[in-house]
């Protein structure tokens, strides 16, 4: 798993070269034709899917070690995934594509992030979001609560979901609503019967 990350990062750097040299191959102030600029949005997305799989390996590997995955990978794409949705966005069924893939790594990190163990306290020195945010979810959720049956008192301590998961899962609803609005099933019936016909 390990060869297989390292050789699947460099597939994924040399697409994303690749992608980025044709963009770089029009003289400033030009516009890059319909064409390149098509090539340049697959080349991108196929760079994602790429590292997507490398970092499925480098999971895979620690799960054979018996390590927890590790999301940290996956946040390095973000910048990158940006690139991908910007030069998608001109063909609305990549843009769909685009967003849908956006959908799914959130996702993963998502899950990544459900299993691991609660702490005790979470503040912006060790969390990417707001120590505002964070503040807000504590007032919004109460420290306790008491219910009283029949003389028995049963307290439940209310623990809120950390700030980084209440981020992802924000992306993720953008990301499959407008995925899904620009790239619906439908869609891909009609555009590309045969590749809808070749998944079933």
């Amino acid at each position: 798993w390990d060869a297989e990350n390292l050789r699947l990062r460099a597939l994924g750097g040399e697409l994303k070269h690749a992608a980025q040299s044709i963009q770089k191959s029009v003289k400033e102030g030009e516009k890059l034709p319909d064409k390149e600029a098509k090539l340049v949005a697959v080349t991108a997305l196929e760079s994602l899917l790429t590292y997507f799989l490398a970092f499925t390996a480098q999971e895979n590997s620690l799960l054979c070690r018996a390590y927890p995955a590790n999301d940290s990978a996956w946040h390095n794409l973000h910048g990158f995934y940006h690139y991908v949705r910007r030069t998608c966005e001109p063909f609305p069924h990549l843009k769909g594509l685009a967003y849908q893939l956006g959908f799914v790594y959130h996702a993963h990190i998502t899950g990544i992030l459900a299993k691991r163990p609660p702490t005790a306290d979470l503040t912006a020195s060790t969390n990417p979001v707001s120590a505002a945010v964070a503040a807000n979810n504590r007032a919004a959720t109460p420290a306790s609560t008491t219910s009283n049956f029949s003389n028995i008192s049963i307290a439940t301590t209310a623990t809120p979901i950390p700030p980084p998961i209440y981020a992802t899962l924000a992306s993720m609803h953008s990301y499959a609503a407008t995925g899904f609005a620009k790239l619906p099933t439908t869609a891909l019936i009609a555009a590309y019967p045969a590749t809808w016909k070749a998944q079933a």
